[in-house]
């Protein structure tokens, strides 16, 4: 996870993961070894009158095996949300969101191999295609987070460099 804050009111956030897929069959001595690699991006914006723009990116890149004899390819997704909170100490959350705002479907293709049969597959898949949501939260109670210092130490004077002092 990489995450920094590259501008003024600008957060990035990002993670990587890379993943070595196996699948194998013992009773025929198939295997299927793939690597894929998958991503999450997140940039959120703070803009004026407290609104909060977030752009996310998330998919993998390479094959994942579904097993011994087809995968999936590489796929991606995006969001953006408008979010802006009010009353007192900003209890009140409205969030605006669009998911794949620009795709219909959201396609999902996979090829089989099988001995000489060469099969391929491209579905779209409608629920993970376009939508766009309104939430509204409230946080009620308080987080305190408040540290209270002790009153007394503990002071250690009768070691110096490990060694004890005679008294």
């Amino acid at each position: 996870m990489c995450s920094g804050k590259p501008f003024d009111g600008t957060t990035l956030a990002s993670n990587f993961n890379v993943v070595d897929n196996h699948a194998k069959n013992t009773a025929s001595g198939l295997t299927q070894h793939l690597t894929s690699m998958f991503y999450y991006v997140n940039v959120a914006q703070k803009l004026p009158w407290k609104l909060l723009l977030t752009a996310y990116a998330y998919g993998q890149f390479g094959r994942t095996p579904m097993n011994i004899y087809s995968y999936g390819r590489s796929w991606y997704g995006y969001a953006f949300t408008l979010q802006r909170s009010f009353l007192k100490e900003d209890r009140l959350t409205i969030r605006l969101t669009a998911n794949a705002p620009f795709r219909k479907y959201q396609h999902e293709e996979n090829r089989t191999t099988q001995g000489d049969i060469l099969g391929w597959g491209d579905t779209a898949n409608r629920a993970n295609g376009r939508f766009f949501r309104l939430s509204v939260s409230y946080r009620f109670g308080r987080l305190q987070s408040d540290v209270r210092k002790t009153e007394t130490s503990i002071l250690n004077d009768d070691l110096v460099g490990g060694i004890a002092k005679s008294r």
